[in-house]
């Protein structure tokens, strides 16, 4: 009976330190020295500007299971300003 309480625990324990993932996907919005956005993730109907995306994951429409933090900050690009909010990428799986 304490084993299986101590496993309980336990594995309450390691499921509640788990990280929160979301899909995104990656899309290049055109290049920044020809008044485009550059590279943004796509997160269900939000599009945020990435402040650290690794060059592995810069290709068009891929999808990627990200961890990240949704910064106070906004990313205005383009010939029409257009802003987004920035994240920092806290992981990729």
């Amino acid at each position: 009976m304490k084993n299986t309480l101590s496993i309980s625990l336990l594995s309450i324990l390691l499921f509640s330190c788990s990280k929160d993932y979301e899909t995104g996907t990656v899309k290049d919005y055109g290049a920044q020295a020809l008044d485009g956005c550059g590279w943004v993730i796509e997160i269900g109907s939000e599009v945020y500007s990435p402040t650290n995306l690794a060059t592995q994951y810069q290709q068009d429409g891929l999808s990627i299971e990200l961890e990240y933090k949704e910064l106070n900050s906004m990313y205005t690009c383009g010939l029409l300003p257009t802003s987004y909010p920035e994240i920092e990428i806290k992981d990729v799986k």
